[in-house]
């Protein structure tokens, strides 16, 4: 667990990308250098727009607000929580957020209470996370939610109820290993794990809140099925029954967990293209997040996913642009040659990378260019395909020697992911130069050259 303080945290990282502050220099250009000859403007937010603004995920101007907010008040130890939250500084966010809850100050209880129940999630304090949660959903708070809000609260809910009482993952039981890594016919990251002693193949997926498999196969690895029904909700369909269950013991690349919470689903909810394609688990991120640093790569002779303690050094040349929103990482990068800051949600279990509405609102130009497509939106129950327009070319700059341009990225105008989001980050960019690097101690995100 880090120890510096969230305030210190948050100035730097809102710091680095405005260009000024004590860690950017002319010889080492913070990323938002490359975003045009000057620094970004950043406005923080009035107080009579915190909730708004916190509404909005626009995790870029909360943390630029949570800098700028003025220290001892209600409003700075909420902002400042939910900043060391998305910094993985949890120790610090529960301290804020918690004395927030505690203040009297009614503008934001619901923020403030989800964004704590997150904190607690990824720490396996399920109890606590619960009680957070339950005071988000008390009628009065709620009410500020909006309904995509407040629906997704109601839903997770009754996973963390079942939760209660289970003892926390535990792990890795070693820093370092490697495990390798293959495409399934999806070309989807495919990873072997050992599960109660016996082998199983996992799909990689950063942007699976929990672990994920499919009944027949928690049957016959002999997990701990919960007693408790929850439902979870996919692009493609709008409520699927779904069990948990704990893996007392699974191990990737000779690093072992204890006490692995999964989503056991019916065999035919993760049953594709008539049965042609099937997923049996998935790998999600409470498990990868806890490897420290991640690194993926490619060669002739396969692929592999190398782990390792995070050097936890601040580099002038290289500042953070990752930030995780509860249990979802989410990269900062910057959009070429509009020189500005763009935020994507990172989904190593999307095969496509794709924009969404606040990319069209913020960019109408790109949007009046765009030719007509389809994109293929697949999840729980099945894919589909819905119409999207197609933007001709993108280029991203993720830091001074990490960049990439991708051709023909769908618009979909369907807000799938969180409302702040301008798209995600999915396979074909992932794999774009080779591989890349996932360090959640320095907190960064950089595309690297494949392995010679």
């Amino acid at each position: 667990m880090r120890t510096v303080l969230a305030t210190a945290a948050v100035t730097a990282f809102a710091y680095l990308l405005a260009g000024t502050g004590p860690l950017a220099s002319a010889a080492h250009p913070p990323l938002s250098a490359a975003c045009g000859s000057g620094p970004v403007t950043i406005r923080p937010e009035t107080s009579a727009k915190t909730r708004d603004l916190l509404a909005s995920g626009d995790l870029v101007a909360l943390l630029a607000a949570a800098s700028a907010a003025r220290d001892g008040t209600p409003e700075a130890d909420l902002l400042g929580g939910v900043a060391a939250g998305l910094m993985l500084n949890d120790t610090e966010a529960a301290i804020l957020l918690e004395r927030y809850l505690a203040s009297g100050d009614t503008t934001a209880i619901y923020f403030a209470a989800s964004a704590l129940a997150g904190v607690e999630m990824r720490h396996g304090r399920y109890d606590r996370a619960a009680a957070a949660l339950r005071l988000a959903l008390r009628p009065d708070v709620i009410a500020t939610a909006s309904d995509r809000d407040r629906r997704s609260t109601e839903q997770f809910m009754p996973v963390l109820e079942a939760l209660e009482g289970i003892a926390a993952q535990s792990g890795p039981s070693i820093p370092t290993g490697e495990t390798g890594v293959t495409r399934d016919a999806a070309e989807l990251p495919l990873a072997r794990v050992v599960i109660e002693g016996q082998p199983q193949p996992v799909i990689l997926d950063t942007g699976a809140n929990l672990s994920v498999i499919v009944r027949s196969r928690a049957a016959a690895l002999g997990l701990r099925m919960l007693d408790a029904q929850v439902s979870v909700a996919s692009p493609v369909a709008e409520q699927t029954p779904v069990q948990l269950a704990i893996a007392d013991r699974l191990e990737i690349g000779g690093a072992g967990f204890r006490n692995v919470v999964f989503l056991v689903l019916p065999d035919e909810a993760l049953t594709f293209a008539e049965g042609r394609y099937k997923i049996e688990a998935i790998l999600g991120f409470p498990v990868l997040s806890r490897l420290g640093r991640l690194t993926f790569s490619a060669s002739e002779a396969g692929g592999a996913m190398a782990f390792q303690p995070s050097a936890r050094r601040e580099d002038p040349a290289n500042p953070p642009n990752l930030l995780v929103d509860g249990l979802t990482p989410k990269i900062i990068a910057c959009l070429l040659p509009e020189n500005a800051p763009i935020q994507l949600a990172l989904d190593s279990g999307a095969q496509t990378s794709s924009l969404r509405p606040r990319f069209a609102e913020a960019f109408p130009e790109r949007v009046a260019a765009a030719s007509a497509s389809t994109e293929a939106v697949g999840g729980v129950g099945g894919a589909v395909m819905r119409e999207s327009r197609s933007i001709a070319m993108l280029e991203l700059s993720f830091g001074p020697s990490s960049s990439v341009t991708l051709a023909d990225v769908p618009l979909n105008e369907e807000s799938l992911n969180q409302p702040g989001d301008h798209g995600r980050i999915g396979q074909d960019m992932l794999r774009a130069r080779g591989g890349y690097v996932l360090d959640f101690g320095t907190m960064r995100f950089d595309l690297v050259e494949a392995a010679r």
